[in-house]
């Protein structure tokens, strides 16, 4: 029995996890770009947009039993980013005793086995026991050298997989890049997955890595490839889908393969396709379905604070003018500009010229802002967007950006642009 009859849709479309049998080739052969880049010896930086598949090329190039995988947004520094990769290698065990009387502290932690094992000092803080007036406690802490963990990954045979590089301070990105230099130079296949900023490569900008690295750029997946997706997952379910109904799928996507698969998973739901069907079936999907399929999916992504704290503008120094929206809600200047970035066609970068008409097609009246004051809440919000940002992470790319030259409002992540189209302003984007 395949696995798609033993867990039905969820085991075909899985927006969360590495795909399989929807696992596709893209067009332009990046597996064979990556396995070329770790041919050379070099550090590979493997870049492309938010939520376009970097980690799963990663994954399906370096097999998961081959590779130790250390994501960044999870790491602040870089003796945090080591005791992950020796806990990420296996194998470990602590054992620490505290005796009250003498006031010593034992601690030990091996990482693998046999003759390579590897013993590495730590420190215990729970889990107290008393004992014949002796106290004794027990928790697995690394307190790793960057030799040792480099050590383990040589003896083990390992790649190591850097993802969400851009997260970290570019202090910290220096250092570990410096420690990387290494472990690559003894032989550590290295892979830095990361989202370039303004089109710049945070790897390459680290001086220790120049001439080091060999980069590997995706592309934004185009709709055709997209569609691929769902024309190899459906008949895994014994059913076809109709090709209309794979192009508004993929449309919705705003170019992200997660995306995709939500969506096509959604679809499966909402026509009962939890599990392989007996008989062939045939999908295909009106605009209200695929309204309804659409906000279901978007009901799982969560942007309501930064919403929030976007639409509310900067503090009131008088009362702000209310337009009237088409889908009988109403907002001022902020909301307005916001809705304004739902409609269609859908983009995740708009010029000056386009958010002036998109203003106007989003307001139910000839009541609506002008150009000027357009601009100055777009960046407002761009300022305001960076700045939460940089408070969850420091070099996290903000959800939406005004660049004054050339003009143009960037929104680079896909999710975000979706939230906005299917929760916060459906109306709008509800097909007809």
């Amino acid at each position: 029995m395949s696995n798609a009859e033993q867990l039905g849709a969820g085991a075909v479309f899985r927006p969360n996890s590495t795909p399989t049998l929807t696992y596709v080739r893209r067009t332009r052969d990046y597996e064979q770009e990556l396995r070329d880049a770790l041919a050379s010896g070099s550090v590979v930086s493997l870049t492309g947009p938010s939520k376009s598949g970097k980690t799963v090329l990663a994954t399906k190039v370096v097999e998961p039993a081959r590779a130790c995988y250390v994501n960044c947004s999870t790491t602040s520094k870089s003796a945090d980013f080591w005791r992950e990769v020796l806990r990420k290698l296996g194998g470990a065990s602590q054992r620490e005793t505290e005796e009250s009387a003498q006031e010593t502290e034992e601690a030990e932690t091996t990482v693998g086995g046999g003759a390579n094992a590897l013993v590495v000092s730590g420190k215990v803080e729970h889990t107290t026991r008393k004992e014949m007036g002796k106290g004794t406690s027990s928790r697995v802490v690394y307190d790793a050298t960057v030799g040792s963990a480099i050590d383990s990954l040589v003896d083990s045979h390992r790649s190591l997989i850097i993802d969400d590089f851009h997260y970290l301070a570019s202090v910290t990105q220096r250092i570990i890049a410096r420690q990387v230099k290494g472990a690559a130079f003894r032989g550590v296949p290295v892979v830095i997955l990361s989202v370039p900023y303004r089109g710049d490569d945070p790897v390459l900008r680290v001086p220790d890595l120049v001439g080091r690295v060999a980069r590997v750029g995706l592309e934004p997946w185009n709709e055709d490839e997209l569609v691929t997706i769902s024309e190899a997952g459906f008949p895994a379910l014994n059913a076809s889908i109709d090709p209309a109904a794979a192009n508004s799928l993929a449309r919705e996507s705003i170019r992200s393969p997660q995306l995709m698969q939500l969506l096509c998973l959604e679809t499966c739901y909402a026509k009962g396709l939890r599990t392989r069907s007996e008989i062939p079936r045939s999908v295909s999907l009106t605009g209200v379905e695929l309204a309804g399929i659409t906000s279901r999916a978007a009901a799982a992504i969560d942007y309501s604070s930064i919403l929030q704290a976007l639409s509310a503008g900067p503090r009131k120094r008088h009362e702000r003018t209310i337009y009237q929206l088409i889908n009988g809600t109403e907002g001022d200047l902020y909301r307005v500009a916001l809705a304004s970035l739902s409609i269609d066609p859908i983009k995740t970068s708009i010029d000056y010229e386009e958010l002036k008409q998109r203003t106007a097609r989003v307001c139910a009246s000839d009541k609506r802002p002008i150009g000027r004051a357009i601009q100055g809440a777009l960046e407002w919000m761009s300022n305001k967007a960076r700045s939460i940002s940089r408070q969850l992470k420091p070099q996290q790319e903000p959800v939406l950006e005004w660049r004054s030259i050339p003009s143009v409002l960037e929104l680079p992540d896909p999710y975000f642009t979706f939230y906005l189209r299917w929760r916060e302003f459906p109306g709008l984007a509800a097909p007809g």
